[in-house]
């Protein structure tokens, strides 16, 4: 826990100093994630709520870079009268890239770590493809709207859900 904890410190004090840098390209946003257990995850697993922060930084008016931290608990399914797994917690810490096509439309991919807790407890290899779009709103803001497919690969199996994530754009 103490590693996660300065990992994250690291990635936010990281990205403080880029903002203040770069003003103007950098950008942040929080929001809730969505998900849904798939593959032999969704034998103890089922559907997963959780929230993230996003620091994404353009290097080009349609290339930018991303790094994000959250968590997502998924919920365990029943699997016999009145017995239930455990939830399952994830800790995404990700870093890639996102191409813009258009105006707000975008593709990306990240890759990092997955923290797990729960009935397989441990750490492995995070990857996530996406797809997405970027909604104006009526103040100059944007919300991100994101589908992806999470997967995670650790000791004992790997971890795979579809999920979404709707963020507002600080």
């Amino acid at each position: 826990m103490k590693k996660l904890f300065v990992l994250t410190a690291i990635a936010v004090c990281s990205s403080l100093m880029v903002k203040a840098q770069k003003d103007g390209i950098t950008r942040f946003s929080l929001g809730p994630e969505l998900g849904v257990a798939t593959g032999t995850f969704s034998n103890f697993a089922g559907l997963g709520i959780g929230a993230t922060i996003q620091a994404e930084h353009f290097f080009q008016e349609n290339i930018s870079g991303t790094a994000i931290f959250g968590l997502v608990d998924y919920f365990g399914t029943s699997y016999d009268n009145n017995l239930k797994y455990k939830s399952t917690v994830i800790l995404p810490l990700r870093v890639g890239g996102r191409y813009y096509i258009g105006d707000g439309f975008h593709l990306g991919a990240q890759i990092g770590l997955g923290f797990v807790s729960g009935p397989l407890s441990s750490t492995g290899f995070a990857y996530s493809p996406q797809i997405g779009y970027n909604f104006k709103t009526n103040k100059g803001k944007s919300i991100d709207a994101t589908f992806k497919y999470d997967g995670y690969a650790i000791s004992g199996g790997s971890l795979s859900a579809l999920g979404i994530r709707v963020a507002y754009v600080l």
